[in-house]
């Protein structure tokens, strides 16, 4: 069932605007100064020792809290048209034996959630698929490692849409309904990489897809005319343009760039969930009615 009231005419201006063999993608180079933001995940790894706090949980930190301010226009294409999320989730990929797996770890309306839990839940899952006992992960990859190739491409592209666009589970290929995240995120800073531009992952239809790079000492301009050495680090987002532009992201980048470079007084309270486009829609109706 189509529900109409996620619609606006810019949406589905977007969504009927792309076509397959059509790339849908858009890119957005964003760097940040993390000079604050290092010494902030130091001092979480003294408060505690049980967890490894590192930049990946800080980032994920702030998409959680960035998609959740933005939840009208994070979802997916269903049947061709834009549906927003109900509940908003967050997967961070992760590598395993030095590429030999890339485990996907999904959060959910993990705005709320602490750094150090945002941690410990990554933590453990890929703890357990390294000990072979995160059955779900485990059966996918089973599944897909005695197909053929050639054929692994067509049910990817068409078990994958059932699973994540119209919430359909796919029991014969252990696929299970929204198992995926709306934003994703990958740290190639890891791999020693500055930056990157990772494409949309087929299998899981997300929104955005945010590619974090190394933290590099960098000369910056700062205070009008000073130049100083600072702890710089990139971030690539993709995201699909079907869903939206450039313009409905601008408060989910103010908030990462916020929250990134100085997450000690970080305030999520002043940034406001976006309106709905309905309650928008309502708001215009009554300006027009009271004229």
């Amino acid at each position: 069932m189509i529900d109409r009231k996620h619609f606006s005419t810019r949406k589905i201006v977007n969504v009927t605007s792309w076509n397959a063999p059509t790339d849908p993608t858009a890119y957005l180079v964003v760097d940040y100064d993390v000079t604050k933001a290092l010494p902030y995940i130091q001092k979480l790894n003294k408060m505690q020792s049980e967890q490894k706090i590192t930049m990946t949980h800080l980032v994920s930190k702030g998409l959680a809290i960035a998609s959740a301010k933005m939840r009208r226009d994070i979802g997916r294409i269903k049947w061709g048209y834009f549906q927003r999320a109900e509940k908003i989730g967050l997967t961070i990929l992760v590598d395993v034996e030095g590429g030999k797996d890339l485990v996907p770890v999904t959060l959910w309306e993990a705005q709320s959630d602490s750094i150090i839990d945002i941690a410990k839940n990554t933590n453990d899952l890929v703890q357990r698929t390294k000990k072979s006992q995160n059955k779900e992960h485990s059966d996918v990859v089973k599944t897909f490692d005695i197909l053929p190739s050639y054929f692994c491409g067509f049910l990817t592209t068409v078990c994958s849409y059932l699973a994540q666009n119209a919430g359909i589970s796919v029991k014969p290929l252990n696929l299970r309904a929204n198992a995926f995240g709306h934003v994703v995120l990958t740290n190639i800073g890891s791999l020693g990489l500055e930056q990157g531009f990772a494409p949309i992952p087929s299998p899981i239809h997300c929104s955005i897809c945010a590619c974090l790079g190394k933290v590099m000492k960098k000369p910056v301009v700062v205070d009008g005319d000073k130049i100083e050495i600072r702890e710089m680090m990139t971030c690539v987002y993709t995201f699909d343009h079907r869903q939206g532009d450039a313009a409905i992201l601008i408060q989910f980048l103010n908030i990462m760039k916020a929250l990134l470079e100085d997450p000690e007084n970080f305030n999520p309270e002043k940034y406001p969930e976006l309106p709905s486009y309905e309650e928008l829609a309502k708001r215009r109706a009554a300006a027009k009615k009271a004229q």
